[in-house]
């Protein structure tokens, strides 16, 4: 059966009932898969030695393939089995003989009966009709799944051949420069031995220099004790300086009081001179003798209410300087406390260096011991050098078969993936032809791209570029996007890239419906205009 029969098999298959559509549509899926899955079990049990094994798998995967197609056919009633081979065998061979040609009538009186029976059920004809409707959504979803699968296949196989391909050159050239390396071994092992005799030495060093720095830090451990035991004594001296202070004001304020009390003393004494004056006056010359004295004691109270208000001045003064004094040996006493904790926190670094150094001279003895054994090492490195170079060279030997082989598989796989696509390209929805010309934006390329429409459909569009070349840092690239013009609304639509052949880029949009169906419209217009045929192409479900 060639390839145009078994496309009208499987187009006079979807004929058939709607629920039985159903079975015929994951029948065919599933058979398709496994004639896939069967090649390509079998080339890869070919080329890479699977043998037994792979034929068995294969074996098993075409049984279960009949199996489900023979099941799927017995779904079938004999009297659409023997219509659709009598079309197909029409077409290979022979034409239907009279008792067909009868039979194939029957059918067509059965199927206008059956036409106008639903005519007349329009229930019966709304559940045909969502049936149908629902038969060609799931019909375009698993064709476009399949076109993704396919293109997912197809980009993934090319990547991990190119990866293989890739790995294998780094591995010949890896083992180059193994062989180069292992004729060279021998010669540095010599200067990696005398590096590892200096290395020895100057670890030896470091351990002298951090047994004396150990022995240094231990002084500055004693020094710092030492200074913050006389921070300790200053700041005790400072809290006694203090309470001293304290004390002598607490005394000024008592002379104070003393002061008060003689100033008290001063005034009476002024006031009974001040009688004593008077009463002398009424005594007359009586009392002369008793005024002058009166007046001499009166003298000497002025001159102590002077005096007292001098030292009233001088308390003063020696308060106010005792309180500033209090203040000064409050911040003395802030600073030596800031010292003491200065001298707590060095002292922990100076702990911590401790440790520091003390493992620093362990760390030197380990280090010393690894260099006697690297030194031993490079002996056994110098002997093995000579072994590695027969290794090596083997090794080129197998990449060079593993890069012939890889080169075999991706020429096989490719043809596989390639044939599997080619006979499952179809478009999902509607496509029109056009030969109008517009202009699209590229990631990554400046400026816009004047490109020719080849055809165009509700999904994508197959564009021409007529500018110069694209680059080939685009044409290697992934994810690759754009805008289309609409026309002379001046709208853009965006697509992705699906494939890049020479200057025709295959692209799928990715916009907002309504933005599509208006390029849609335009497109159509301007073939109407320009006279061009773009009759739509058929659906094909699968073929």
């Amino acid at each position: 059966m060639n390839l145009s029969s078994f496309s009208l098999l499987l187009n006079k298959t979807l004929t058939i009932s709607s629920k039985k559509s159903l079975w015929i549509l994951f029948g065919i899926i599933g058979t398709n898969m496994t004639l896939i899955t069967l090649n390509l079990l079998y080339s890869a049990a070919a080329l890479s030695g699977i043998g037994m094994f792979g034929l068995i798998v294969s074996g098993i995967l075409f049984i279960g393939g009949f199996l489900f197609w023979y099941q799927l056919l017995k779904n079938i009633s004999p009297t659409e089995q023997t219509n659709t081979l009598t079309e197909v065998s029409n077409e290979e061979t022979l034409p239907p003989t009279d008792s067909e040609k009868t039979e194939i009538e029957g059918l067509k009186k059965q199927v206008r009966k059956m036409t106008l029976q639903a005519g007349l059920a329009e229930e019966t004809q709304r559940h045909v009709e969502e049936e149908v409707t629902f038969l060609k959504e799931f019909a375009g979803q698993t064709k476009t799944s399949l076109f993704k699968m396919a293109d997912s296949i197809d980009i993934e196989l090319q990547n991990n051949i190119k990866n293989i391909t890739i790995q294998t050159e780094k591995a010949t050239d890896i083992a180059a420069q193994l062989t180069k390396s292992a004729q060279t071994v021998g010669d540095k092992s010599g200067t990696v031995a005398e590096g590892a005799a200096m290395a020895l030495e100057n670890t030896t060093n470091v351990q002298k220099f951090a047994a004396g720095l150990s022995d240094t830090v231990a002084e500055i451990t004693n020094q710092m004790k030492q200074t913050t035991a006389l921070t300790q004594e200053a700041v005790s001296i400072s809290n006694d300086t203090q309470t001293t202070i304290s004390g002598l004001e607490d005394a000024a304020q008592g002379i104070e009081e003393i002061i008060g009390l003689i100033n008290n003393i001063a005034r009476q004494t002024n006031m009974l001179a001040l009688n004593a004056t008077i009463e002398a006056a009424r005594a007359g010359e009586a009392g002369k003798g008793f005024a002058v004295v009166a007046a001499e004691v009166k003298n000497l109270a002025n001159q102590t209410t002077q005096s007292v208000e001098g030292i009233t001045q001088h308390i003063k003064g020696i308060q106010t300087k005792v309180g500033a004094a209090v203040q000064d040996i409050d911040k003395i006493k802030k600073s030596i406390d800031n010292v003491q904790s200065s001298s707590d926190v060095i002292s922990t670094e100076v702990t911590q260096q401790g440790e520091a150094t003390r493992e620093i001279t362990a760390s030197s003895t380990e280090a010393r011991t690894s260099v006697q054994t690297v030194t031993e090492g490079a002996r056994d490195i110098s002997q093995e050098a000579n072994n590695n170079t027969l290794i090596v060279e083997e090794i080129n030997l197998i990449s060079e078969e593993l890069a012939r082989q890889v080169l075999s598989i991706r020429s096989h796989m490719m043809e596989i993936v390639q044939c599997a696509l080619d006979e499952n390209e179809r478009r999902s929805t509607e496509r029109h032809i056009s030969t109008k010309t517009s202009l699209i934006t590229l990631d990554g390329i400046e400026g816009d791209i004047q490109i020719q429409f080849l055809d165009y459909s509700m999904g994508g569009m197959r564009v021409k570029v007529l500018d110069n070349p694209l680059p080939a840092t685009f044409l290697n690239g992934s994810a690759r996007k754009g805008t289309v013009s609409t026309g002379t609304t001046g709208s853009k639509i965006h697509f992705i890239v699906r494939d890049v052949q020479d200057d025709v880029i295959n692209a799928q949009f990715e916009d907002d419906e309504v933005l599509i169906r208006m390029l849609n419209v335009y497109l159509e217009s301007q073939n109407s205009e320009d006279g061009v045929d773009d009759t739509l192409e058929e659906i094909e479900l699968f073929g």
